[in-house]
């Protein structure tokens, strides 16, 4: 009669932080901007490096802006940080930070002059 013998192997694996969510685009239109389906500047929030970008898509005459509000969310029309790249079409932005795995981040884009929003988008939201 043979004997048989079960052995069982456990390997240690490190566990690996759970990726995060990038926010969808937050887009804001204007009418100043037909040729690009009125499309006047869009911005997001990247997991991967914490990264917040804002894009102005159109020579309108006016900057784009991205608002930031980083959990815990303030009271209505507050918001953590506010971008803005003012140096005309085509231009972006990108600022970086190091967040907490798993805070909660929401975004908007607005058309601004200078550094006051004069219309803006949806908030959309990710987590870091």
């Amino acid at each position: 009669m043979a004997t048989v013998a079960a052995v069982a192997i456990v390997a240690s694996v490190p566990t690996v932080a759970a990726a995060g969510v990038d926010t969808p685009t937050a887009e804001i239109s204007s009418s100043d901007c037909p040729a690009l389906d009125n499309l006047s500047a869009h911005g997001r929030f990247v997991a991967y490096g914490d990264s917040f970008w804002v894009y102005d898509d159109c020579a309108d005459g006016h900057s784009a802006q991205l608002q930031v509000d980083i959990e815990p969310f303030g009271a209505s029309g507050h918001f953590d940080w506010k971008f803005t790249t003012s140096n005309g079409d085509g231009s972006y932005k990108k600022v970086q930070f190091d967040l907490h795995e798993g805070t909660a981040v929401t975004v908007r884009v607005c058309i601004s002059e200078g550094s006051v929003a004069v219309a803006c988008g949806r908030w959309e939201t990710g987590m870091a």
